[in-house]
Formats: C-alpha cells, sequence, structure tokens
C-alpha cells in the first residue's frame, strides 16, 4: 500500500446514497473527513432529491447534482464530468 502525506490531500469527492435517510446517515462522516484532511476541499455529487441536505453546510466546498431518473445511464456520467 502507497503510503502519502494527508496535508497533501486538496480535494476530496464524495458520491452520496441516492435516498436521503441513507445520505442523512452520513452526514457525521464529513465531519471525519474534514479533521482528518482539515486543507482539503470537499466536493459532494448527489442526485437531486438530497441535494438540500447539503445546502448549508459549510464543510463542503461544491455540491454537483445530478437528476436520479437518469442514475443508471451512461448519459449521467457524461453529466457529472
Amino acid at each position: 500500500m502507497a503510503h502519502f502525506d494527508h496535508k497533501q490531500i486538496r480535494h476530496v469527492l464524495i458520491r452520496t446514497p441516492n435516498y436521503i435517510g441513507d445520505t442523512i446517515n452520513i452526514t457525521p462522516c464529513l465531519q471525519l473527513v474534514k479533521q482528518e484532511y482539515p486543507e482539503a476541499k470537499i466536493t459532494i455529487i448527489c442526485p437531486d432529491l438530497v441535494a438540500d441536505v447539503f445546502k448549508y453546510d459549510r464543510r463542503i466546498t461544491q455540491c454537483i447534482v445530478f437528476p436520479l431518473s437518469r442514475r443508471k445511464k451512461w448519459s449521467t456520467y457524461r453529466y457529472i464530468l
């Protein structure tokens, strides 16, 4: 396993679950990520159904939202990128 300096991590990308209950359950993990990588920017990729969960979260630098109905199509990934 490669070793790296945690201070070199500048950006963390998190893909959330698709549904509101599961997404709320992972929100405490954001604090752990911020503690481990305090200088890193955190970007969330989430379906439109759960985007409001992160609307006022100061730990989040950016929230990329995609429509849930397209989640299993390849066009979703083109939309995100």
